[in-house]
Order: structure tokens, then C-alpha cells, then sequence
């Protein structure tokens, strides 16, 4: 909504453009900067933690773009063999800790 309410007209001349089909663009034929600040506004009012979750989502893809190649974060477990990122491995350490 940000990108489109600072440049209604890319946002237009972008979803003509056949190549750039199914982009991040708003596709309307006239310009609804109005309708969509209330709607932002209105986003912003009723869903912060949406809000706020989105723009956590768009720095840590930042940091990952910065970072570069990353090794494989899964890795074969026990004699099953299946495969689990490192995250639910932990997950699953925990859980079973919390049994004893």
C-alpha cells in the first residue's frame, strides 16, 4: 500500500506490463490513492501486530539478501533418517526434556 500510494502511476504502468504479471502490484485503471490511505490507515488501526509482523519479515529478508549463500539448515536425524531443520530439532529436544 506504501508503494502504491507514493506512485499510483508505476503501480498502474506495472501491471500492464504483461512480464510482470502476478508482481506486488495494484492493478487499477484510475487512480484510488484515497481509498487506499483509509484502508492503510484502517490496517494500521486494526492489525498492528500484522503490521508489525510484515515489517520484521521484510528486514529479516533484507539481512538474508545481505548475507549471502547460507549452508543447508537440515540435517539427518537419528537412525530414521529424516530430514529437520535445526529449529524443529530443537523443538523436539525440548518437548522431550519436559517429559522426565
Amino acid at each position: 500500500m506504501d508503494s502504491y500510494l507514493s506512485d499510483p502511476e508505476a503501480h498502474a504502468d506495472a501491471a500492464r506490463n504483461p512480464t510482470l504479471a502476478g508482481g506486488p502490484f495494484m492493478r487499477y485503471e484510475t487512480d484510488r490513492s484515497h481509498e487506499i490511505a483509509a484502508l492503510r490507515e484502517t490496517t494500521c488501526c486494526e492489525r498492528p501486530r500484522l503490521v508489525e509482523l510484515s515489517g520484521a519479515i521484510a528486514e529479516l529478508e533484507a539481512i538474508v539478501d545481505r548475507s549471502g549463500p547460507a549452508p543447508l539448515l537440515t540435517r539427518r536425524i537419528g537412525s530414521s533418517g529424516r530430514c529437520v531443520s535445526a529449529g524443529l530439532a530443537r523443538k523436539d529436544y525440548s518437548a522431550r526434556r519436559k517429559r522426565f
